[in-house]
C-alpha cells in the first residue's frame, strides 16, 4: 500500500509539473513558413483574416494584435476573445469561445465586430491592450489624430480623434468610452492592478516614450483620477512620479507636451508594461531592446534595473541574439502561472522567448526559446486562461506568398499566409488525437569525412509507424534523405552528402493511426565545423606557428622533407589552439601533413629560409 501511494504521489507530481512553461527550446533559426513550437505542445487555429463574421456580416480585417482571453465567471474553458486590428481605420473583433473537455478542442460559437458608436465611433491602429478586473477590455490606439481629422470623418468635439485607451464590453460587443483622463498619446498596452485602483501605460514613441501611472478616484472606475509620469533621478535607479494636469480637454489632448515640460524620462518605444507576480513593474522598450523593472513605492520608484538585456543567449549550444542592431526589439509581455515572462519579439528573427524566474541580468541566464514564427510575421498577443493551461496569441502580417501547410490540433490545414489567431497548449490538453511522441533530444554533429551525424531521443517510440529524416538548405523547403519503418526503427542517421554550407534538419513522424507531425528544426553550418589549419608565416626563417580549429585531440602534425623522410612530429592537445613548428629544421622545402583520427586532411608546403 505504501508503494502504491508513493507511485500515485510521484505520478501526480510529474503531471502537475507539466505546465505550459515546461518545454525544451526549439532550434533558433531564420523564419520558415511554419509556426515551430516544441513537440510537447500543439496549436489550434481560431480565426484568420478574411474569415466571415458569424454575426453582422463582413470579414475580419488584417493585422491581428492584442489577443485577449476574457473569462466568463473566472472560467478557463468559457469566455470571449477580444482581438485588436492594428489597421487604418482600426477595429476590435469579439469571439465567443469554449473548450470541450471530451474532444479537448476549442470551439468558436460567435464572431462579430465591436460597435464603438457610443465611444466616439472611430478608432485607429488598435495595437496592444489590457484586461480590466471588472471584465472589460482596453484597446490602445497607437496613432494620435487631432480633433476632426479628415481620416475620422467625425464632427469636432474638442477631443483628439485618436490616441486613447478604448474600453469595450466583450459581453455586449459595445465600445463604452475612451479614457480621456488617462491621457492622449501613441498607446500600446494597459496594465491595471487587481484591486482596480490604478493603471500603468506607456507611449510607443522614439522621442516621447514616457511611462504613466493613472490612479483612479474610485476603484474600478477609470473615468477620473490623477495622472503621473515617471521621472528617473540622475542615478538611473530611483525616480519620482510627477503629476501632470488631466482635467480639461486641453490637458488631456496635450499629455505629451505636459510630460516634456516636467522633463519626464524617455524610455523610447514602450511596447508593454506588466505588473509582475513579485509586485514589480516590468516594461519592454523596443529601441533599447531590453526589459526593465522597478519597485513602485507610491510617489517614488526604486531599484530601476535591466531585467532582460540586449545580448545573445545560449539556445541549444548556439548563441542567439535577443536584440538585433538597428531593428525593433521586445514587444508584448505576459507572465504565466510559474512566474515565467513570455516575450514576443518584433524585429530580428521574431521569436517567442521565455525568461524564467531564476533569471538575473548579468548573472544567471534563465532564457529559453519557445517558438520561431512563419516567414514575414511577428508574434502578437498574448494572454492566458486563468489556470494557465492555454495561451492565446496571434501571428501578424505573415508573408502572403507562404504556401507550406501545417495541421493544427483539430486536424485543420493551416497556411500562415494571412493574420492568424491561435490557441497554444501542451499536447495533453489540446486535441483528442493521441500524440504520445515526445522528442526529448535532437542533435547534429560534423564527422571527419564530410558527413553529418544526426541523433535523437523519442519517448514512447512504440507509437511510431515511420520516421523520415528531412534536410533543407534554407530551412523552408525540405527533402527526404532517409527513413526508418517499424520494426527497423533507429535513433540515428548519417547524412553522407550534406550541403557545403548551412544544413537544416527535421524529423517527420508517421504514427500508427496515420497522423503526421514534424519535429523542431535544427541547423548546423558545415563549413564552420570543418577542421581548419593555418600556417601563420610561410616562408619562415626560424620557426612558425600552426593555428588549428576543430581537430581531434589525437590529431598529429607531421613534417616531411623533400625525400619523404619524417623530420618533425607534434601532437595536438586541444581541439582548438596553436603550436610552434620548424625550429629544429634546416633551411629547405618541407611538407606538413595533418592527420585527424588517422584521416589525412591536407598537405601544406613549407619553406624555411636561411
Amino acid at each position: 500500500m505504501k508503494n502504491l501511494f508513493l507511485g500515485l504521489l510521484l505520478a501526480a507530481t510529474s503531471l502537475s509539473a507539466q505546465t505550459i512553461g515546461t518545454f525544451s527550446s526549439v532550434a533558433p533559426t531564420d523564419q520558415t513558413q511554419q509556426f515551430v513550437i516544441p513537440s510537447t505542445h500543439r496549436f489550434q487555429k481560431i480565426v484568420q483574416a478574411g474569415d466571415t463574421y458569424t454575426t453582422g456580416g463582413g470579414t475580419l480585417r488584417e493585422s491581428f494584435d492584442f489577443t485577449c482571453f476574457v473569462p466568463i465567471s473566472s472560467s478557463s474553458t468559457n469566455g470571449y476573445v477580444s482581438l485588436n486590428h492594428e489597421y487604418y481605420p482600426g477595429a476590435v473583433s469579439i469571439l465567443d469561445v469554449n473548450y470541450n473537455s471530451t474532444t479537448k478542442l476549442w470551439a468558436m460559437t460567435n464572431s462579430q465586430i465591436a460597435d464603438i458608436t457610443a465611444a466616439t465611433g472611430f478608432t485607429i491602429a488598435n495595437c496592444s491592450g489590457g484586461l480590466t478586473p471588472w471584465g472589460n477590455v482596453l484597446s490602445g490606439e497607437e496613432v494620435v489624430l487631432p480633433d476632426a481629422h479628415a481620416l475620422s470623418g467625425l464632427s469636432p468635439d474638442g477631443y483628439n480623434d485618436a490616441g486613447w485607451l478604448l474600453e469595450i464590453n466583450p459581453a455586449t460587443r459595445q465600445g463604452i468610452r475612451k479614457l480621456w483622463a488617462a491621457g492622449c498619446g501613441p498607446h500600446e498596452n494597459a496594465a491595471i492592478a487587481s484591486n482596480g485602483t490604478l493603471l500603468y501605460t506607456g507611449f510607443d514613441s522614439f522621442d516621447h516614450g514616457f511611462l504613466y501611472k493613472f490612479v483612479f478616484t474610485t476603484a474600478n472606475d477609470p473615468t477620473s483620477g490623477n495622472l503621473y509620469v515617471l521621472k528617473l533621478a540622475n542615478d538611473g535607479v530611483n525616480g519620482t512620479w510627477v503629476q501632470i494636469a488631466n482635467t480639461t480637454q486641453s490637458d488631456r489632448n496635450n499629455t505629451i507636451a505636459l510630460s516634456v515640460a516636467v522633463q519626464a524620462t524617455n524610455v523610447s518605444g514602450i511596447e508593454d508594461v506588466e505588473i509582475g507576480p513579485d509586485g514589480k513593474i516590468y516594461l519592454a522598450a523596443k529601441h533599447s531592446q531590453q526589459v526593465y523593472r522597478f519597485n513602485d513605492n507610491g510617489t517614488t520608484i526604486s531599484n530601476y534595473e535591466t531585467y532582460v538585456s540586449n545580448q545573445c543567449y545560449v539556445i541549444n549550444s548556439q548563441c542567439e541574439p535577443y536584440g538585433y542592431s538597428g531593428q525593433s526589439g521586445n514587444d508584448n509581455l505576459a507572465f504565466d502561472g510559474e512566474g515565467n515572462l513570455w516575450v514576443l519579439q518584433d524585429g530580428g528573427r521574431n521569436h517567442i522567448w521565455v525568461v524564467g524566474p531564476a533569471h538575473v541580468a548579468g548573472g544567471t541566464n534563465d532564457v529559453r526559446l519557445f517558438a520561431t514564427t512563419p516567414a514575414g510575421s511577428e508574434p502578437t498577443g498574448i494572454t492566458f486562461t486563468p489556470d494557465y493551461k492555454f495561451m492565446f496569441i496571434s501571428i501578424q502580417h505573415p508573408a502572403g506568398a507562404n504556401t507550406t501547410t501545417q495541421t493544427d490540433a483539430a486536424g485543420n490545414t493551416v497556411i500562415f499566409n494571412r493574420a492568424t489567431a491561435l490557441i497554444v497548449a501542451r499536447q495533453e490538453f489540446l486535441g483528442s488525437g493521441s500524440l504520445p511522441i515526445e522528442l526529448q533530444d535532437f542533435t547534429a554533429n560534423i564527422l571527419n569525412k564530410n558527413q553529418v551525424s544526426l541523433k535523437w531521443l523519442i519517448q514512447d517510440k512504440q507509437f511510431i509507424q515511420k520516421i523520415s529524416i528531412e534536410r533543407s538548405v534554407n530551412g523552408s523547403k525540405f527533402d527526404k534523405i532517409g527513413a526508418y519503418e517499424t520494426p527497423q526503427y533507429q535513433d540515428h542517421f548519417i547524412d553522407e552528402k550534406p550541403f557545403l554550407s548551412k544544413n537544416y534538419y527535421r524529423l517527420k513522424f508517421t504514427e500508427k493511426d496515420g497522423t503526421e507531425t514534424f519535429s523542431k528544426i535544427i541547423s548546423i553550418s558545415f563549413k564552420d565545423n570543418l577542421p581548419q589549419v593555418k600556417v601563420v608565416a610561410n616562408p619562415f626563417n626560424n620557426s612558425t606557428i600552426v593555428q588549428y580549429l576543430n581537430l581531434n585531440k589525437n590529431a598529429k602534425l607531421l613534417i616531411y622533407n623533400a625525400l619523404g623522410q619524417l623530420s618533425e612530429a607534434k601532437n595536438v592537445e586541444n581541439t582548438e589552439g596553436s603550436v610552434s613548428i620548424g625550429e629544429s629544421l634546416k633551411a629547405g622545402i618541407y611538407f606538413l601533413k595533418i592527420l585527424n583520427n588517422n584521416d589525412q586532411l591536407e598537405t601544406i608546403k613549407l619553406i624555411k629560409t636561411e
